[in-house]
This record gives structure tokens, C-alpha cells and sequence, in this order.
């Protein structure tokens, strides 16, 4: 037997070894692939906080084609990372899709009966709404997200959108001409825009959305979190916040809508009892703000004229749904007319579901509101008064089924906010100062 061909050929290094033995093949293979799988994992503990700031960067995307195309695509992509990650649609989620593309598909085919035509720019326009909507809530849907962060994000983009109407308030030209160049429609009308350049009561801000009655989206779902964040801890610096809340709304020059926050506020306050004489304080003090300078606020602010304002703001909104009552075909009361030619003026959120999906688009809006309790375990305070605040002002506003706002109230209000302190998963932006002005250790 050759012995010195046997031992040559057991120390013959393997094909890819370099000469190392198999036992270094070994260990640096496995060290290898759990260097990957530890890439993998920070990776996806990282895809919930890097996906929220991208769809919080949506917000601030020109309102116009060019913006709209953008959110398509940071959403598609999302959602493609998503699915290759092993993700996929929840059922709930899957039985309102399939509720909005039947919705579409009757209101199409009713109109095309009725009228022997379609409005296409009309009927693409609102496709595209309803999948950027699709792809967004069910990439936010399955994000699971700390309510520091959420706190902290929703005080940053507050202060951004206040700072905004305040130096639009104070008639700073270049904010406008700003928007006026970089965020406004070249298709649309700047009349919301001229608004903002108003004084007095004349003056209504949307912030950079240029219209008032969508930008309250913001200031309102960031009322939820504030007394959320107050109930895990009160502190002074809360009491701020929802003042600064409340004055941002006062700025859109909406009267039905800061009245609903407002009444959400005191009855906050009223059933909160860890506030103590805290709260006494903070509502005595805005009491005596108000009583005092009522005439400088009559005389700056379009939401003190109550009396003549909600009922002629009111008489606006059943107007339009009287006349589609009595001018559109019965059949679009069931089915739609998401394509129809018969243009009547809708301001009323809920009017406009109705007008454009129907009474099937009826059903899976408040489907779709509804989902806002997902968080009633975890956060149920802020999950009830959003729910309240945005259905009670779809009744009188355009509110949540705007493309900009969209993507910051379903990152807010869609996914999973847990209420613990986890080391694990701090950033940059859920630590400092401002975070820790709320406790979320239970």
C-alpha cells in the first residue's frame, strides 16, 4: 500500500480553503453567516423607524404631480421591501381593498351606463389616490413603534407646520412666494394660498397644504398624542403643546374644527384626575386669556365669530349634498360617480365619499376609521379622541383622503404603538430632553 499517497491526498487542501483545514473552513463559514443573519435583523428592527421618516418626509412633497409620484414610489417601495422581507396584507386590510376596487368598478360602470361616457383625468386622478393609500396603510400597518418616538415626531412636525402659519400670520412674504413656487399645483388655484396673505379674520392658514381644511389633519392627530402623552406623565411641557396645538388650529381659522378639539381638550381635563390643580390652573388661565382680550381676538381671528360663521359654513356643506340628492341619478347613491360629469361641489369629507364611492364607499371609510382603535390596549386615549376628532370633522372639512396628510396621519394613527421602554430600539430622535418629558415605562 502507498502510505505516501494516501497521507498526501488527506492533506491536499479543499477546493476554496487556501490551505486552511476544514475546522477554519468551518468556524469562519459559520461566523460568516451569523454575521449576515446580525445584518439581517438590525436591518429589519431599523425598516420600522427608517420607513417612518421617509413617510413623515412625504408630508412635505410638493403638492402637485411631480409630489404625488414621488409618495407613489417612496410607498411602492416600502411596500415591495415589505413583501420581500416575508411580510404580507393583513385580511382586514385585504377586505377594505377589495371594498375600494369594487366601489370604483360600480361607480365606472353606473356612470358610463347613465352618461355613455367617463371624466378619465377624474377617474386616474382618484386610482392613484386609492393605491397610494393601499400601499401605504399596509406598510404602516405592520410597523411596530415605540410612543416615545411617535411623541417626538409628532411635536417636531407640529412645530415646523406652526412656525409656518406664524410667520404667515405675521405677513412674511417669502413663505408664501415659497409655496407659491415650490409646493402649489401649476394646474391649481392659489385661492387657499391667498388666504394665508389675508389679515385680520380674513386670514386662514394650511400651513405649506395652502388649504386650511386639510391641513388640520395635523394639529389634530397630534392633539391625540399629547393627551396620551399627559396621561402616561403630566407634565407642564404637555399642557404646552396642546396650547400650541390649538393655536395652530385657531390659524386654519376653522371654527367647527377647534371647537370639537377644544371640547376634547376639557374633557380631557375633567376626566383626567393625575392632573390635580394643574389643569385647574391651565383652563383658568385660558379662561381669563379668552375674557380679557375677546375684542383683540374678535378682531384678529375668524373662529371668535362664531355666530355668523358655523351657520353659514354648515349651510355651504348641505347645500352641495342637497343638490347631488336631487340632481344625480338614484343609482349613484348606491354605486358612485367617481367618473361622472355631474360636477357639484363637495367641502364635507363624508359628502365626498358618498358622492364619489357611494354608500359602499360609506361603509369601508368607517371601516377604515375604525382601524384607528388597533391601539385601544396600548394608547386608548389617544386612539378614541382621534377617532372622534377626524370623523366629527369630516362632517364639515376635506380631512383625511389627502395624499400629503395621508401619509402622516396613517403612520400616526394605522400602526402598532407599544407603551415600553426598550434600549434595544433607541435612536437619535427617541432620546434627549424632549423625549423624556414623557414617562413610557409601564
Amino acid at each position: 500500500m502507498n502510505t505516501s499517497s494516501a497521507s498526501n491526498a488527506i492533506n491536499t487542501p479543499r477546493p476554496g480553503t487556501d490551505g486552511k483545514s476544514s475546522d477554519y473552513t468551518y468556524y469562519y463559514g459559520a461566523k460568516s453567516r451569523l454575521g449576515r443573519q446580525d445584518f439581517y435583523a438590525k436591518t429589519t428592527a431599523a425598516a420600522p423607524y427608517v420607513g417612518a421618516l421617509l413617510i413623515a418626509v412625504m408630508m412635505f412633497l410638493p403638492m402637485s404631480d411631480t409630489g404625488n409620484y414621488i409618495r407613489l414610489a417612496i410607498a411602492g417601495g416600502l411596500f415591495l421591501f415589505k413583501i420581500f422581507s416575508g411580510g404580507s396584507i393583513p385580511d382586514k386590510l385585504m377586505k377594505i381593498y377589495i371594498m375600494m376596487g369594487v366601489s370604483v368598478l360600480l361607480a365606472v360602470v353606473s356612470v358610463y351606463l347613465t352618461e355613455g361616457g367617463l371624466q378619465t383625468g377624474i377617474l386616474i386622478h382618484e386610482v392613484q389616490r386609492l393605491m397610494f393609500y393601499m400601499l401605504l396603510l399596509s406598510v404602516v400597518y405592520d410597523y411596530e413603534l415605540p410612543f416615545r418616538f411617535i411623541y417626538v415626531l409628532c411635536i417636531v412636525t407640529l412645530l415646523i407646520h406652526l412656525t409656518i402659519q406664524l410667520l404667515q400670520y405675521n405677513g412674511v412674504t417669502a413663505v408664501n412666494d415659497f409655496i407659491r413656487e415650490y409646493y402649489l399645483d401649476p394646474a391649481s388655484s392659489d385661492t387657499h394660498l391667498m388666504l394665508a396673505e389675508q389679515t385680520g379674520t380674513s386670514f386662514r392658514s394650511g400651513s405649506i397644504y395652502m388649504n386650511p381644511n386639510v391641513y388640520m389633519v395635523i394639529p389634530s392627530t397630534v392633539l391625540g398624542v399629547i393627551l396620551q402623552a399627559n396621561i402616561l406623565k403630566s407634565s407642564v411641557i404637555n399642557y404646552l403643546w396642546m396650547f400650541l396645538c390649538l393655536l395652530s388650529l385657531v390659524l386654519t381659522g376653522s371654527r367647527a374644527t377647534v371647537i370639537i378639539a377644544a371640547a376634547v381638550v376639557l374633557l380631557y381635563l375633567f376626566i383626567n384626575r393625575k392632573s390635580g390643580m394643574l389643569k385647574w390652573v391651565v383652563v383658568g388661565g385660558c379662561a381669563l386669556l379668552v375674557i380679557f382680550n375677546y375684542e383683540i381676538l374678535m378682531e384678529n381671528f375668524r373662529v371668535f365669530h362664531v355666530e355668523d360663521g358655523i351657520e353659514s359654513s354648515v349651510e355651504i356643506k348641505l347645500d352641495g349634498l342637497l343638490a347631488y340628492l336631487e340632481y344625480a341619478d338614484p343609482a349613484y347613491f348606491l354605486t358612485g360617480s367617481i367618473s361622472s360629469r355631474l360636477y357639484i361641489h363637495m367641502d364635507a369629507e363624508w359628502s365626498y365619499i358618498f358622492k364619489f364611492y357611494g354608500i359602499l364607499g360609506i361603509v369601508w371609510y368607517v371601516k377604515l376609521l375604525l382601524l384607528i382603535l388597533r391601539n385601544r390596549d396600548t394608547v386608548k386615549l389617544m386612539s378614541i379622541s382621534t377617532l372622534a376628532v377626524i370623523a366629527l370633522i369630516a362632517m364639515t372639512a376635506s380631512v383625511v383622503l389627502c395624499m400629503p396628510v395621508f401619509s402622516f396621519f396613517a403612520l400616526i394613527a394605522f400602526s402598532r404603538i407599544t407603551v415600553k421602554k426598550a434600549e434595544s430600539t433607541d435612536t437619535p430622535l427617541t432620546s434627549g430632553a424632549l423625549a423624556e418629558s414623557v414617562n413610557i415605562i409601564k
